[in-house]
């Protein structure tokens, strides 16, 4: 969440100074790019209100496509490296919206290329830019050999999110997912997201049938992207590419399908689809149009990442992964003072120090006694069976922290698992 904060303050800020012109400015640059607005601001009291209403709404979309790659390296990213990378990220979506979005950018004007709401400019854009990020930062520690340990922690808060992403994308169809003959929530959530995206680029121009018809085959792509990212040993934590990187695509690759041609006064759309009797000029001008995303957001963001890393690191240190960034960049659940890498629980009780040249196992042996700290302030003792009971120094004294975990789940106590959050990364 606090790097939700992030994208909009900072992002906003790379926005107001230099995104908006290069998106919305005019004159263009070859159609590349605009070179006004710079610093957005009017004086003109006739022009001042649209100004900047238009500058509030498409700072949204800005943000929104960084908040796409913060759940993609969630868990490991270098807090103040992705501060800094949440102000450039907006250098990667601006060219891609003037090219698309200016009536002189040179997909629109020489492609006609279609994307109603950002399906190539915010998701395809955003996606790419995660799935780069989280291959150069690498998976979570043991995300691939231990994946039962990365359950989701609060499926009702993720499908509170839900609701308010589906409210602001309302009149949209998907399909529930099923997986082991149940309803799994975190398949739900990305199926009903993924149709959302799915008909964001054409929305306007097709039928409700039609839309139920994308929206539900769009969980169908999303489900393939992540096998095969899961194959590829690539951690995305919310399935950021998935739902936003190969949907994106998806749907911008259906305008050439479905779109039929517009015949208000707007004219949004002046060709027809495939499937409405019109030829391959527009496809052509969709795969031109997705091409051209791809490869400046996958190109831009390697760049940007490598120079972070070069100068700040883009991957925070392995203690700070291990005791979650909760506790290590905010101070929620202890304190782990970066000068004198001392830690101390809750209660500012020290507990050990964390030196740079601990091995893994001493750093466990750390995070243990850590966990001890806590769970000893919450309840005195743990209810094991209905005849017997054991003190926390006992449960936590186990030789594997892994089989303490899975006791407590076992025997009921989910309330103390779930207030340990980020301390479930190995």
């Amino acid at each position: 969440m606090t790097k939700n904060g992030v994208d909009v303050l900072f992002g906003g800020l790379s926005y107001w100074m230099f995104g908006f012109g290069i998106s919305f400015g005019s004159p263009t640059l070859l159609g590349l790019m605009g070179v006004g607005d710079f610093f957005t601001h009017s004086d003109d009291p006739d022009v001042m209100g649209d100004k900047y209403a238009q500058f509030f709404f498409e700072a949204s979309f800005a943000t929104t496509a960084t908040t796409i790659v913060s759940g993609a390296i969630a868990e490991r990213a270098n807090f103040i490296g992705y501060v800094v990378f949440s102000f450039f990220n907006t250098f990667i979506y601006v060219f891609p919206a003037h090219w698309v979005w200016h009536e002189d950018g040179f997909i629109r004007k020489h492609f006609q290329a279609i994307d109603y709401a950002g399906s190539g400019t915010v998701h395809l854009v955003g996606g790419v830019t995660a799935l780069v990020a989280a291959w150069m930062l690498g998976p979570r520690k043991n995300r691939f050999k231990h994946p039962e340990l990365f359950a989701m922690d609060s499926p009702a808060t993720a499908l509170f999110g839900l609701f308010m992403l589906w409210f602001g994308w309302m009149g949209f169809n998907c399909g529930y997912l099923l997986k082991h003959g149940k309803v799994e929530i975190s398949m739900t959530i990305n199926g009903i997201l993924s149709g959302l995206v799915g008909v964001t680029a054409l929305c306007p121009v097709i039928t409700p049938g039609e839309s139920l018809l994308i929206g539900s085959l769009s969980p169908v792509v999303m489900i393939i992207s992540q096998e095969a990212l899961h194959w590829l040993k690539i951690d995305d934590p919310v399935e950021a590419f998935s739902v936003h990187g190969a949907v994106g695509l998806w749907s911008v690759l259906c305008v050439g399908f479905f779109a039929k041609e517009d015949s208000t006064e707007e004219g949004l759309v002046k060709r027809n689809g495939l499937f409405r009797g019109g030829d391959f000029d527009l496809l052509w001008s969709q795969t031109v149009y997705a091409a051209a995303c791809i490869l400046w957001a996958a190109v831009s963001t390697f760049i940007i990442l490598k120079t972070i890393d070069l100068i700040f690191g883009a991957r925070c240190e392995s203690i700070v992964e291990l005791f979650g960034h909760d506790m290590s960049e905010h101070g929620i659940g202890g304190f782990f003072d970066r000068k004198t890498r001392e830690v101390f629980d809750e209660n500012n009780k020290y507990v050990g120090t964390a030196y740079k040249n601990l091995t893994e196992n001493q750093q466990w042996a750390l995070f243990k006694k850590l966990i001890q700290c806590r769970l000893a302030n919450q309840i005195p003792h743990l209810p094991v069976q209905n005849t017997k009971r054991r003190s926390i120094s006992d449960i936590i004294q186990d030789s594997d922290i892994d089989k303490t975990m899975k006791e407590f789940k076992r025997k009921n106590v989910e309330q103390i698992t779930n207030t340990m959050g980020p301390y479930k990364i190995h």
